[in-house]
């Protein structure tokens, strides 16, 4: 993909990253949606390096994948409220120099539930949840929020 000097950079940070299909798909709907962005796969074992490349490119948003999502929540400068009950990160941007993390997955999975009735007759919430580390705690958190 071509690159203007006004292009958005983003990332998908993680290790390894020959699972993601994070630039596919985030590529792709920056083409349907005519944003001039591109995201592209950054892969490194040490964590302190990727945050350093976060820090001096000039990268806007960064995707957090495995095995990263709770040992950069140190390295950021701000870490929102509902990264920290999660414990985990999934984006972080870049604001003038300064790294913001989020977990956008509770958000996420409150939206993909809205309107689907969670409580079976004895009062519980019905259902399994899968996921690795701060995915499935993300994913319990916003299971929890819509059954009230």
């Amino acid at each position: 993909m071509k690159t203007k000097t006004t292009t958005k950079l983003n990332a998908v940070i993680g290790y390894p990253l020959s699972h993601s299909r994070s630039p596919k798909l985030h590529n792709s709907v920056y083409k349907l949606l005519k944003l001039n962005a591109v995201l592209s796969p950054i892969s490194h074992p040490d964590i302190k390096k990727l945050v350093s490349d976060i820090r001096t490119l000039p990268m806007h948003l960064t995707a957090v994948t495995m095995p990263f999502k709770q040992s950069i929540m140190t390295l950021l400068d701000r870490v929102d409220e509902a990264a920290k009950k999660v414990g985990a990160v999934n984006t972080v941007v870049n604001k003038g120099g300064k790294l913001h993390g989020y977990n956008t997955d509770v958000a996420g999975i409150e939206y993909a539930l809205l309107g689907i009735p969670l409580k079976n007759r004895s009062g519980g919430v019905k259902g399994e949840v899968w996921g690795n580390s701060g995915e499935g705690e993300g994913t319990q958190r916003g299971g929890n929020r819509c059954s009230h």
